[in-house]
């Protein structure tokens, strides 16, 4: 886990502006993965959730086979 101190915020963002503008680009778009992820935990049954967690992993491919990153843990928790 990465933590910074308030002060090391200021003075990221006093250095490279961008990085402020790109967190709060960002921002939405987990707020909205966030209310997915908890409707879909609140609304579904532990098949469906498990399911709809492995369409939304992201895939790399080479040319025969498809992998996919499957954290144990992750998984785990989409079991509860």
């Amino acid at each position: 886990m990465c933590v910074f101190d308030r002060s090391d915020i200021d003075t990221l963002f006093g250095r490279y502006s961008s990085v402020g503008l790109r967190m709060l680009e960002e921002m939405p778009l987990r707020l909205q993965e966030t209310e997915a992820r908890l409707n879909a935990t609140i609304a579904t049954v532990v098949g469906a959730r498990v399911a709809s967690y492995l369409l939304n992993l992201p895939i790399a491919r080479d040319r025969y086979v498809q992998f996919v990153e499957l954290p144990r843990l992750v998984l785990a928790e989409q079991c509860r």
